[in-house]
C-alpha cells in the first residue's frame, strides 16, 4: 500500500461528514496531515470542486503539491496552520468565467486524541459581492460627505456636547477658516446664551425619541462675538458607529434684511398712498386759501385811491397779502409736486417736459439738499420733450437727488457740492447730477443697480431705489449710466429719446366774453370751497352753493336750470363721476355744462374720466383768473 493510499482512511464517520458538508454552498476541502509536513486532499465538496473546474476523481487522494490553482502556493500556510495548530486566513482569487473571484480562506486544525494535528479544514468564503457592497457603501459615503461638504447650510454633527464633524458651510457662518478649527470644542459655547437651555434640550429630546425636532430660530455667536441669526434643525444619525445628532443651520441674515427691506417698501409705497391723500385733502382748504386771497387783492387794487385819501397805507396791506399769497402758491407747488410723484395710476405715455419735472423734484429733494450741500443747477430755457410718464421720471430724479446728498462725507456743507445739468443732443436729452462726495469702489459699481444691494445702514436705505430707477429709464428706452471712483465723487448720466412723432395738442378754447353773465351751481363736500368761490364769482354771475350731489339732483329735477355747474370730483356718496352719469341720463344738456374741480384721483376710473372730460377738469388749487375763464368757458357751451 503506497503512502497516498495509507492516507485515505480519513475521520471515523467520513461518508457521514462527506454526505453533510456536500451540501454547503461554500467550498470545502479536507486536508489529512502526513508524516513529513506532506498534505493529501482527502475531501472536496461539490461547490469547491466546481470552482476548482476539477471532477472528485480528478482531485481526492492527491498530494496539495501536485494540484492545479493556487493551493501549491498555499503550502507555507497549511504548515504554519499544522505546526501553530492555530487557525489561519489567507485571501486568493480564484478563477470564474465572469473574471476572478475573490475569496477568503479560512484553515482550521483538526487534533487527534493526542494533540497532533491529524487534518486540516479549509472553508472558502466569497468576498466579490460582499466586497462590491463595501465599495457601494464607501462610494454612497463618499458622495454624501462631498454633498455635504458643498452644501451652503451649515452643518454639524455633534457627540457628547462637543463638534464630532463641521461642514465648511459651518465654519465659515461662525467666522473660522477650517472646520478642523472647531473640532472638539463645546457646541453649547456656539450658542447665545439666552438660547443654550433650549440647545441643550432638543439634541436630548432627539436621541431620547429618534425623531427629528421642528425648525426654530436661534442666535449663533460667531468668532467675533457678533451674533448670527439662524433657523436649526436637528435630526439623529449614526456617526462613528454611535448614536449622534446632526443639526443643519440655515444663515436668516439674508433673509432678515430682505423682509426688512420689503417691509420698509412696503411703508414706503404706503407713505406714497397716503401722501396722495395728504394732497387731495391739502388742496380742498388750500383751494379756498387762494381764492380768499385772490378776493382781497382785488379788493386792495380798487380801495387804493380811497385809502389814500382817508390816510389808509394800502401799499402796506398789499405787500403783506402779496407775501402771503406767495407763501400759498409755494405750498400749492409742494403739494403739485407730491401729487406728481406719489400718483399710482396707470403707467403714461405723453410728452413730458423735463426741465418742469427736473425742477419740481429739485424743489421736493430741497429739505435733504440744502442742509448736505451746495446745488448748481444749470439747464436751458427749452429743452424738447420726452415720450413718458411724468410721476416715474419724478421718481428717477428724486431718487439720484437723494442719493447724491447721502452720499455727502461728514463735512461742513460747504465743501460740498451737487450740480444738476441737462442739454439735448442729437435727438436725446442728457441729463446728468454730479457730487464730489465720496465716490463708490468698483465692485460697489458694478452692483449699485441690483435689487436690495445698498451700502446704507439698515433703515436708511432699502436697495431697491436705484434698482427701480433702472428699471424706469430702461422701459422709457433711455439709458442710465454711472461714474465713480473712491474720494473722487459720483456722476449719474440719464439719456432719453425725445419725441418723435408729434403730439397732438388740445386747440386753445376760443375767447368767451368778459361780461357774461351766468347762473352757476357749486357742489362741493367742502363748504368754505362754495363759499370762497361765491365770493370771487358775485358781481359777475349768480352763484348757488350744495355740499351734496343728491341736492343738485333735487334743484335740476325741480325744473332749475345752470349755465355752469362746478363740481367735485371725489365726494363721499355720490361722486361728480356718479353726478354727471345721472344727468346724461336724465338732463343730459345739464351734464354738458359740468366742470370738474380736483384736489388728486385715486382710482383708475377717476383717472380715466379726468383725461376725457379735458378741459372741462381744474384742479385746485385754482387761481381767481383761472375759475371765472374756466366758468366763462362752461357757461358758452
Amino acid at each position: 500500500m503506497s503512502e497516498r493510499e495509507s492516507g485515505g482512511a480519513g475521520l471515523p464517520g467520513a461518508d457521514i461528514f462527506a454526505l453533510a458538508c456536500d451540501g454547503i454552498a461554500e467550498p470545502l476541502v479536507l486536508l489529512r496531515v502526513l508524516p513529513g509536513q506532506r498534505f493529501v486532499l482527502e475531501f472536496a465538496n461539490a461547490a469547491w470542486l466546481q470552482a476548482q473546474g476539477l471532477s472528485r476523481a480528478e482531485a481526492l487522494g492527491r498530494f496539495v503539491d501536485e494540484l492545479p490553482g493556487s493551493f501549491a502556493s498555499r503550502l507555507p500556510l497549511y504548515l504554519e496552520a499544522a505546526s501553530a495548530k492555530k487557525l489561519q486566513r489567507y485571501d486568493d482569487a480564484w478563477p470564474r468565467p465572469g473574471g476572478p473571484a475573490l475569496v477568503q480562506v479560512t484553515v482550521t486544525p483538526l487534533l487527534d486524541a493526542g494533540g497532533a494535528c491529524a487534518h486540516l479544514l479549509a472553508v472558502a468564503r466569497d468576498l466579490s459581492e460582499h466586497t462590491r457592497s463595501e465599495e457601494a457603501l464607501r462610494s454612497s459615503e463618499d458622495r454624501f460627505r462631498a454633498l455635504i461638504e458643498q452644501l451652503p447650510d451649515a452643518v454639524m454633527v455633534a457627540g457628547g456636547g462637543r463638534f464630532l464633524y463641521a461642514n465648511p458651510a459651518f465654519a465659515r457662518l461662525l467666522g473660522y477658516d477650517r472646520p478642523e478649527q472647531l473640532i472638539g470644542t463645546a457646541v453649547l459655547d456656539r450658542f447665545h446664551p439666552d438660547e443654550r437651555g433650549l440647545m441643550r434640550e432638543r439634541p436630548e429630546a432627539v436621541l431620547k425619541s429618534g425623531e427629528p425636532q421642528p425648525a426654530t430660530e436661534s442666535r449663533l455667536l460667531a468668532r467675533d462675538a457678533s451674533t448670527v441669526t439662524v433657523e436649526v434643525l436637528d435630526l439623529p444619525v449614526v456617526f462613528g458607529g454611535a448614536p449622534t445628532v446632526m443639526t443643519i443651520a440655515r444663515d436668516l441674515r439674508g433673509r432678515k434684511e430682505m423682509e426688512a427691506q420689503l417691509q420698509l417698501a412696503d411703508r414706503m409705497i404706503s407713505v406714497g398712498t397716503l401722501s396722495a391723500g395728504i394732497a387731495h385733502e391739502i388742496n380742498n382748504p388750500l383751494g379756498y386759501v387762494i381764492g380768499n386771497l385772490g378776493y382781497l387783492a382785488d379788493g386792495l387794487s380798487k380801495l387804493r385811491g380811497l385809502g389814500q385819501d382817508r390816510g389808509v397805507e394800502v401799499k402796506g396791506l398789499e405787500d403783506a397779502l402779496q407775501e402771503v399769497w406767495d407763501g400759498a402758491k409755494r405750498v400749492r407747488n409742494i403739494v403739485h409736486d407730491l401729487k406728481t410723484f406719489s400718483r399710482t395710476d396707470v403707467e403714461r405715455r405723453e410728452a413730458v417736459d423735463v426741465r418742469r419735472v427736473l425742477e419740481a423734484s429739485i424743489r421736493l429733494a430741497q429739505n435733504e439738499l440744502r442742509h448736505t450741500a451746495n446745488v448748481e443747477v444749470a439747464l436751458p430755457e427749452e429743452l424738447p420733450p420726452i415720450e413718458g410718464d411724468a410721476s416715474r421720471l419724478s421718481q428717477v430724479f428724486l431718487n439720484v437727488l437723494i442719493n447724491a446728498a447721502q452720499a455727502m462725507p461728514d463735512r461742513p456743507s460747504a465743501q460740498n457740492l451737487i450740480r444738476i445739468s441737462a442739454v439735448a443732443d442729437g435727438g436725446r436729452v442728457s441729463i446728468e447730477v454730479r457730487d464730489n462726495g465720496s465716490g463708490m469702489t468698483p465692485d460697489v459699481r458694478r452692483r449699485i443697480f441690483d435689487p436690495f444691494f445698498t451700502t446704507k445702514p439698515v433703515g436708511v436705505g432699502t436697495g431697491l431705489g436705484l434698482s427701480i430707477v433702472h428699471s424706469i429709464i430702461k422701459a422709457m428706452r433711455g439709458e442710465i449710466e454711472v461714474e465713480s471712483e473712491p474720494g473722487a465723487g459720483t456722476a449719474f448720466h440719464i439719456s432719453l429719446p425725445v419725441v418723435v412723432r408729434p403730439i397732438a395738442k388740445r386747440p386753445p378754447p376760443p375767447p368767451v366774453p368778459r361780461d357774461l353773465h351766468a347762473r352757476v351751481l357749486v357742489i362741493d363736500d367742502e363748504p368754505l370751497v362754495g363759499t370762497s368761490i361765491r365770493r370771487v364769482l358775485a358781481g359777475e354771475h349768480d352763484v348757488t352753493a350744495v355740499t351734496q350731489g343728491a341736492d343738485a339732483l333735487r334743484r335740476i329735477a325741480s325744473g332749475e336750470r345752470y349755465d355752469a355747474l362746478l363740481c367735485d370730483l371725489m365726494m363721499p356718496e355720490m361722486t361728480g363721476m356718479d353726478l354727471h352719469a345721472e344727468l346724461t341720463r336724465a338732463v343730459p344738456e345739464q351734464a354738458e355744462r359740468m366742470g370738474f374741480l380736483t384736489g388728486g384721483t385715486f382710482t383708475k376710473r377717476a383717472s380715466n374720466f379726468v383725461e376725457r372730460m379735458g378741459e372741462r377738469t381744474l384742479a385746485k388749487p385754482f387761481s381767481t383768473e383761472a375759475l371765472r375763464a374756466f366758468v366763462r368757458r362752461l357757461s358758452k357751451h
